[in-house]
């Protein structure tokens, strides 16, 4: 088991890990703020099952 985790810390898997984390936190809190002011833009586009049942109507 410690050479697993002797592994992981010199591949630098834990630090790669919270960079692509914040990274997507970031990116969801800009389109966040971003997307809602976009004209023509319903958050309803975002539910799938929504979607599906107004297009069958």
């Amino acid at each position: 088991m410690s050479s697993l985790w002797t592994e992981i810390k010199r591949r630098k898997v834990l630090r790669v890990a919270v960079v692509y984390a914040a990274t997507a936190f970031v990116i969801l809190q800009a389109a966040d703020i971003m997307l809602p002011g976009i004209s023509g833009f319903s958050g309803q586009a975002l539910n799938p099952s929504e979607t599906v049942h107004r297009t069958r109507m």
